[in-house]
């Protein structure tokens, strides 16, 4: 490799940040039965120890057991990125209906909240 070429990654490798959002989808909450993939995760997490897992939460207790749940099967692999927890709904309204309960859970469980800034602002509107 030549030297220019050689200097140059070197200058990315020190001046690149890589941030992962990873959200993870609930059983729960999506339907996902797959949604929860702490060995593939770990793989961004090896390449960046800068990002989060956010997950939505619909506020039920199977919801939170699950979220619960998933943060051991993370942390077990080596994910250590901190939990932003986001009140699911699709609107505005939706959201004013369980918003506030789901945000006094996540900061009773020492989790940051993450309101959904998408839906306020386009609603339910698909590929926005």
């Amino acid at each position: 490799m030549d030297s220019i070429l050689h200097n140059y990654l070197q200058s990315i490798e020190h001046t690149t940040e890589f941030f992962f959002s990873v959200s993870p989808k609930l059983w729960s909450v999506a339907g996902e039965k797959d949604g929860i993939q702490p060995d593939i995760v770990k793989q961004y997490h090896d390449l960046s120890e800068v990002g989060q897992l956010k997950f939505v939460c619909n506020g039920t207790d199977e919801a939170w057991d699950e979220i619960e749940d998933s943060i051991v099967k993370f942390r077990k692999v080596g994910v250590d990125y901190p939990i932003w927890i986001m009140p699911v709904g699709a609107t505005e309204e939706s959201q004013d209906e369980i918003a506030k309960e789901i945000t006094i859970q996540t900061m009773d469980r020492g989790y940051n909240v993450s309101a959904r800034v998408h839906c306020y602002i386009f609603g339910n509107q698909i590929g926005t």
